[in-house]
């Protein structure tokens, strides 16, 4: 082999050298520049978590408060009051009337068309059968008769938390279950 080939194969060797380097600087820096952006993306991905954790733990905090504080019950409750106003938390029953009727909330759900929360749960008095609450929204009345009063039951309110209420007190006899 003579000195020209020699430098023709170093130069051709030479070339593809500085394309590889040249490649690799350029995938590096891409690398790089993705690398930064990325870490960037978790470090907000973090803060975001640790801010709806916070928030997460806020919210427990303030159900576990509602859950375990004693209830309220009705606003008012005498024999010759003919309406009332009661919160029930999920998961509870509240007498009304001095123990009349009963309204009881097992579950709240944020659904529907529009979306609000729908409320289910029961209305019963003693000796009668239960009217079941089914996803009720905002303005659901139900009417339930006892043996001695008949009342109207509607939603007025309500949150994750629970349901509020206004029971009026039918003196009639024509409501009907």
């Amino acid at each position: 082999m003579t000195i020209k080939d020699w430098i023709k194969a170093i130069g051709a060797f030479s070339i593809l050298l500085a394309a590889f380097m040249a490649g690799f600087t350029i995938s590096n820096n891409n690398w790089s520049s993705s690398n930064a952006s990325l870490q960037i993306d978790l470090s907000h991905a973090r803060e975001e978590r640790d801010n709806l954790k916070a928030e997460l733990d806020a919210t427990k905090s303030e159900f576990i408060r509602a859950k375990t504080s004693p209830s309220p019950g009705p606003t008012i409750s005498t024999d010759n009051v003919n309406e009332t106003t009661v919160r029930v938390l999920v998961g509870m029953g509240e007498p009304v009337f001095n123990g009349a009727l009963t309204i009881s909330v097992t579950n709240i759900q944020f659904k529907g068309d529009p979306l609000s929360f729908r409320v289910e749960g029961s209305v019963g008095a003693p000796e009668t059968d239960n009217v079941r609450i089914d996803q009720a929204d905002v303005g659901y009345v139900a009417k339930i008769k006892s043996k001695k009063d008949s009342f109207e039951v509607r939603v007025v309110e309500a949150d994750p938390f629970g349901a509020k209420f206004t029971v009026t007190r039918i003196q009639s006899t024509s409501a009907s279950q």
